[in-house]
Order: structure tokens, then sequence, then C-alpha cells
């Protein structure tokens, strides 16, 4: 049976099934679950604007709620993320992504996923092939990330709050657990603030296992447009770091990064302020480290950093071609 005539099959299965159930949840509470990190909330959000049910249809949308619940482990997510990868949509079609998730949530049990991974694997070319050997522990599995149990209090923790507590009192339990949390439940400044803090801890025979990790929740942190993370993925490409070097996909994410910097004024004092009080925050680091992390009051510095990275790369590209 054709990939494409089996995803269709399997979609249409689930749009009947799911239809009853989104009747009985508004749209605002399914939200509010999904950007709290209910996994099965966001699966449901990306069903919604797969089909254009109570929004307006987006492919891309689907495929970053797909993203952010099969981060969590979330096996249904993780078979309808492959099928998108293996088809281009919402996502650029990427066959050896997609088995690398069709993998994952077989593992799990998915019968769905394991036949569409032996469809796929039929289709694909001995270049692909090869490529998928090379990348089985690719950063998207998640393998290297502890399973961790979370304090009650934690949960209410916000991202400044986490990012603050790191940098000063450094990368101690209480805010490491934080920021996994955070960044499992799909928040872009913690999944970048992650991978910065993976990338530079790396060492001894963790090492390559840690910048995979990071290049991660790099890819994890871009998807969503947020420049820093968007940036330090172009960077792992540019220098092959936890991926294999591409100039073409370090060129791809810097110019993204240089479209999602923030490009408003403070619009008043208060903000300005706001602003101010943030930086007092990095004082005692480098201002290109604290722009790494995603810090508002740093955009400037972070700009700088995605120019100088853009032209390098887009050189070293052309030297190639």
């Amino acid at each position: 049976m054709p990939l494409r005539f089996a995803i269709f099959l399997t979609t249409a299965l689930w749009a009947l099934t799911s239809s009853a159930a989104w009747a009985d949840e508004t749209l605002q509470t399914l939200m509010d679950k999904a950007r709290h990190g209910d996994a099965q909330a966001q699966v449901d959000l990306a069903k919604r604007y797969e089909e254009g049910e109570g929004v307006d249809q987006s492919d891309s949308k689907a495929a970053e709620w797909f993203q952010v619940a099969a981060n969590q482990g979330q096996a249904e997510a993780q078979y309808y993320l492959g099928w998108m990868y293996a088809n281009g949509y919402g996502l650029p079609q990427d066959r050896v992504q997609a088995m690398i998730w069709f993998e994952l949530s077989a593992a799990q049990g998915n019968k769905d996923a394991a036949d569409l991974k032996m469809a796929t694997m039929r289709e694909m070319s001995a270049e692909e092939l090869a490529d998928l050997r090379g990348r089985q522990a690719a950063p998207e599995n998640g393998a290297t990330t502890p399973e961790i149990v979370i304090s009650p209090e934690l949960a209410d923790f916000n991202f400044l709050e986490v990012r603050r507590g790191y940098n000063r009192d450094g990368a101690t339990k209480q805010w490491m657990d934080a920021l996994l949390l955070l960044a499992r439940r799909g928040f872009p400044g913690a999944q970048n603030l992650l991978g910065f803090h993976l990338l530079k801890t790396a060492s001894g025979d963790k090492a390559e296992a840690m910048r995979q990790e990071a290049m991660r929740w790099f890819l994890a942190s871009a998807r969503q447009a947020y420049a820093a993370g968007a940036y330090n993925l172009g960077v792992s490409f540019m220098e092959g770091r936890g991926i294999k070097r591409d100039m073409f996909s370090a060129v791809r994410w810097f110019e993204i990064a240089k479209a999602s910097l923030p490009t408003d004024r403070p619009a008043d004092y208060n903000q300005a302020a706001s602003l101010f009080r943030e930086a007092a925050e990095y004082h005692h680091m480098d201002v290109y480290d604290a722009a790494r992390q995603g810090y508002l009051s740093a955009s400037t510095q972070l700009g700088e950093l995605i120019e100088m990275r853009l032209t390098e790369a887009k050189a070293r590209r052309n030297l190639k071609d």
C-alpha cells in the first residue's frame, strides 16, 4: 500500500473518532492545557490545526504542537510528527527524521508507527538509509535526557525566575530540574537555555552525547522562532557540534534567527526600566553569552553575532559550491 494512502486512511480514522471529543472541550481550554504542558492536549490542538477544526488550518502549527508533545515522549505525537516529515506537511520532507520518530513511537507499542516505518523504509534511497544509520542516535531521540521527579513547588516557576536563579546560583539541582520541566513543556527560552548549559558543560566520555542533546533542544527552540535558539542551532551546524557540519543548514537557521529578532523599541519608561533591570542579572558574565541565552536586553549583541556568523557561513557555503 503506498505510504500516502496508508496515511490517508489512518488520518480519516482519527478524524472520525475524535470529533465528538473535541465538541466537549472549548478551544481556549485546550490551548491553556497545551501551553501548560499537557501532552494529550498538545496532540489534540495539533490535530485541530491540521484539520482546520475551529482554527485556521495550518500544517506548520500542527507540526509545532506535535513536536512539543513528541519531545515529551507522547507516542501518538511521535507517530504523527513522523508522517508529517515523511510527506513534507508543515515541515521539510525528511524520511530519515520520519524513521526516527516512527521508531520511537513503535517502541511504545504503536502498531501504525511500526507499519509506516516499514513502508517508509521501502521508499528510501541508499543515501537516505546510510544517513539513517548515521543518525540513529540523533538529538531528537531524547535518549540522554535523564528522567527526574519534579517536586510540586517547582511547577509554579516561570522561565524568567529559573534563568535568574541559574545565572545567580549556578546549575543547582533545583534550577536544573525546573529548567528541564519547562523545556519539556515546550517553552522555547527554557529549551534554548538547557541546550546552552549542555553545550557549555560537555566534557569527557559523554561530551558528544551532551552536544547531541544540546542540538536537540536548540532545534526545539528554533522551530518556535526563538532567535537565540535558532542562532545556537546555526552554530551547531556550522561547527559540527552534535550534528554533521552543514553550511546550508547553518545559513538557513542564521537567517531564521535574524528574522526572529525583536524589532520594537521599548514603548514606555516601564518597559525600558524592565530591560535595564534584566541587564543587571548578567553584569558578571559576558554580554554575548547573555545574548546566546536569549536575554531580550542583549538583542543588539545577538544581532551582531548573527550577522557575523551568517556572513561567514555564506562564504564557506559558496566555497563548497
